[in-house]
């Protein structure tokens, strides 16, 4: 008798398991789909048949790419709370609008619908690749300042190279100039108690961007805060891949590269930081200096920041990338660490390559995940194969983010081309318009190349099958990396 309840209990049971599984991939089917790219869409929708019930829990702590809601209720009053901020100036700033030339004006009015901010003429932008020499130069910065320093980064530490901008952020706030931090609650979570430590007491304001909440006010953990910033006295900008950390690949530091902007261009990296300081804070803090009337002088760069993210839902920043391949008639490099792109952008890249571009993609021959590395060697086949030049570079583990096309276009930032960026991170870049920073940037990757290994389509066409399936296993879950 109890046997055959047991039965009839264990029978009905799995009758039950089924029906639940089932409806969740249903469920799945409706409303995965919905305002996501294909790629994760078809990433999340095998997890849902494979595992339905893990892949419920899991999409329901990282599933869909929505902050709060206060802070989306913040992000509706953040043009209006910008433009606020520069009412006094907008004229002489409108002055400083660019004079796009035709054959670039495409790009221009696509990096203006992704983050709302027109390029600026009267830039001068110079570009950094030493990891040391960023840093000094930085600090120099910060010891210069008279009026304030903002400083966000993704990763912000309290090693020796943390400790350089801790100290010069400590001389500054000494002598009476406003300091503010903001890092990213958990790409710094291991440092961010010993870097509030080291500045308590100095004057300087630390805050952590995207802190981890729960229940209400529910923060997903890989939405992020990545992008690198920094602004002193609304005159000189920094932006591009390096965060405030030693980061190291063996003996060596990362190879990243930053650019410094001195010009009109900096007040939109400044509009970049009080934006997120806002939707951090819901406050905008006083300050008659952080938009100082441009001065011009002799410098001509034209220069457009564009920021990007779940903050700025109707564009990605994939669309840039893609336009910008398009644009290309001669040549295009592209430069990042992670490659997992999106379909369009994969698309962009062979349709380039096959109207006769020379495209060529730089990229470490190891990145800092096994995972990754398999995912985006997936996608190496089928770019060869349509002419695209594949170079693994094979020193120290090559972290800068940039692209340069033809002989005026660049862009160099936090973004790398992997739907991360593209998604759930919030990024900013710089795009510029001249002939003299495009040739420096080409300069950066002709050096690149000289220590990297061109990809054979033959060879890798016959690599061997256990590494083939590794890598298309990988790319299946590549869009959720």
């Amino acid at each position: 008798m109890l046997s055959d309840l047991g039965g009839l209990l264990s029978e009905w049971g799995a009758v039950l398991l089924t029906t639940v599984n089932w409806a969740i991939r249903i469920a799945a089917l409706i409303n995965v789909p919905y305002r996501r790219s294909a790629d994760a869409a078809r990433g999340w929708l095998l997890l849902f048949f494979v595992l339905p019930i893990p892949a419920a829990v899991l999409y329901f702590l990282i599933g869909r790419a929505r902050h709060p809601k206060e802070r989306r209720e913040r992000v509706k009053q953040l043009r209006s709370v910008l433009e606020k901020l520069t009412a006094d100036t907008s004229d002489e700033l409108r002055a400083c609008r660019a004079d796009i030339a035709e054959r670039d004006l495409p790009i221009s009015r696509i990096a203006d619908a992704i983050g709302e901010l027109p390029a600026y003429d009267g830039n001068e932008v110079e570009v950094e690749g030493d990891y040391d020499r960023m840093i000094a130069r930085l600090c120099d910065d910060i010891d210069r300042a008279r009026d304030h320093v903002h400083l966000m980064f993704y990763i912000f530490a309290a090693d020796d190279t943390g400790e350089q901008v801790i100290e010069a952020l400590r001389r500054a706030a000494g002598r009476g100039v406003t300091c503010r931090l903001m890092y990213d609650a958990v790409g710094s979570l291991r440092s961010a108690d010993e870097v509030e430590a080291r500045l308590r007491g100095s004057g300087v304001e630390v805050r952590a961007m995207l802190p981890l909440r729960f229940w209400k006010r529910w923060t997903r953990a890989d939405m992020r805060n990545h992008r690198k910033v920094a602004v002193i006295d609304g005159r000189i900008g920094w932006t591009g891949s390096q965060n405030i950390i030693r980061a190291k690949s063996g003996a060596q530091p990362n190879k990243e590269l930053m650019a410094r902007i001195e010009g009109p261009a900096a007040a939109h990296l400044q509009l970049v930081f009080l934006g997120d300081y806002f939707l951090e804070t819901g406050d905008i803090p006083n300050g008659a200096g952080f938009f100082p009337l441009p001065a011009r002088q002799d410098a001509d760069m034209a220069v457009q920041i564009v920021p990007s993210g779940p903050d700025y839902p109707h564009t990605s920043i994939d669309m840039l990338f893609s336009a910008l391949l398009y644009h290309a008639r001669r040549r295009a490099t592209l430069v990042t660490p992670y490659f997992i792109p999106s379909d369009p952008l994969v698309m962009a890249l062979r349709a380039t390559a096959q109207r006769g571009v020379d495209v060529n993609l730089i990229v470490s021959a190891e990145t800092d995940s096994r995972l990754v590395d398999f995912a985006q060697g997936s996608y190496f086949g089928g770019l060869l194969e349509a002419g695209v030049r594949i170079h693994l570079y094979e020193r120290e583990f090559l972290h800068a983010k940039h692209v340069s096309i033809d002989d005026t276009l660049t862009l160099i930032g936090s973004s790398n081309i992997d739907m991360r960026s593209f998604e759930l991170n919030s990024e900013v870049v710089m795009v510029g318009y001249d002939e003299r920073l495009n040739a420096r940037l080409q300069e950066v990757e002709e050096g690149y190349r000289a220590v990297s290994r061109q990809c054979d389509a033959e060879a890798w066409r016959n690599r061997p099958l256990p590494e083939k399936l590794l890598q298309n296993m990988a790319r299946l879950v590549g869009p959720l990396l």
